[in-house]
């Protein structure tokens, strides 16, 4: 794709979207997607998960962010704030579970050593590609598979394209996506 189809696509995509967030590196940002739109695309479990936000007294939206960059260089990438149910998507995704003890947290990887480490947030990755699938869909990981094979990876690390940073309370996920299937993703998050 070639800078001018790609700018065609994101001004297609700003076009039926409301505006999107300015930030000194270009990219085009939307947050804050629909609660039909997460609806969807996620289960009903997964939507559950991710943190609400009031925007008037009787509107919610999700918080859900998509970064495109402003050419057709560089990563698109879905974030979803996890409101709740961090320890069950760890163990899902990653086979891990933990705790928190006062500044420090226990990590037990299942089959594996327990470590502790200080601070209030850990970031996980290598994610199994079963559990992609199962917990946030065919739509997703068909885009993250997109990337991945862009980038000119093998299958078996598929996985390192989606993080997920586990905070005293919450986590942050984010999933490195193909173009064309980020802005078909978007379309439906954010209309």
């Amino acid at each position: 794709m070639n800078n001018d189809q790609w700018s065609l696509l994101l001004d297609k995509l700003e076009k039926e979207k409301n505006e999107p967030v300015s930030n000194p590196n270009n990219n085009i940002i939307y947050e804050q997607a629909s609660l039909n739109g997460i609806a969807s695309i996620f289960d009903s479990r997964l939507c559950d998960m991710i943190k609400k936000i009031p925007i008037r007294i009787d509107i919610w939206t999700a918080a859900v962010t998509m970064i495109f960059p402003p050419w057709n260089e560089g990563t698109c990438t879905l974030i979803l704030d996890i409101a709740n149910g961090a320890d069950d998507l760890a163990m899902t995704l990653f086979g891990t579970t933990f705790t928190f003890t006062g500044q420090a947290q226990h990590i037990m990887i299942s089959g594996g050593p327990k470590l502790t480490v200080p601070g209030t947030e850990f970031t996980l990755k290598g994610a199994k590609k079963e559990a992609i699938a199962k917990v946030f869909g065919l739509r997703v990981y068909e885009a993250i598979a997109d990337h991945f094979e862009s980038e000119g990876g093998s299958a078996k690390d598929l996985s390192e394209n989606l993080s997920m940073t586990v905070k005293r309370e919450g986590a942050v996920i984010e999933i490195s996506l193909g173009l064309l299937r980020a802005i078909e993703l978007a379309k439906i998050l954010y209309t």
